[in-house]
């Protein structure tokens, strides 16, 4: 069930009752303060409950990996999984590297429909 949808100067990001998911705006840099924007505003919503992390990558965007790395403490204490969805080539190879350096478990799909399951799942 979607709770609350929130526009930040980087990106849409919606937030449902088992899972969030970013949408980042094209030729967007994320950064480790977008991140904990989105933290910080998940608290609000969902609190202390751990959920899934949906990366829909509609647009062309960037992040540094090491992002994975440096917050891997924060990020296990809020999220489950790393679902990535994009229909990109790149993208699905990128992913195959995020997998080795996320805290989390980490999986790349080509559809949404079938990204939401598995979050969700145990």
């Amino acid at each position: 069930m979607l709770l609350k949808t929130i526009r930040f100067d980087f990106g849409l990001v919606h937030f449902h009752n088992d899972y969030l998911c970013l949408q980042v705006d094209e030729s967007v840099h994320f950064t480790e303060e977008m991140l904990h924007k989105i933290i910080f505003h998940k608290e609000k919503i969902i609190e202390s409950k751990k959920i899934g992390y949906l990366s829909y990558r509609i647009y062309s965007s960037s992040f540094d990996p090491i992002l994975l790395l440096k917050n891997a403490e924060v990020i296990c204490k809020h999220f489950t999984k790393l679902a990535i969805v994009s229909n990109r080539y790149m993208d699905n190879i990128e992913a195959e590297y995020l997998k080795r350096l996320c805290p989390i478990s980490c999986k790349f799909f080509s559809l949404l429909d079938e990204a939401v399951p598995w979050l969700i799942t145990e």
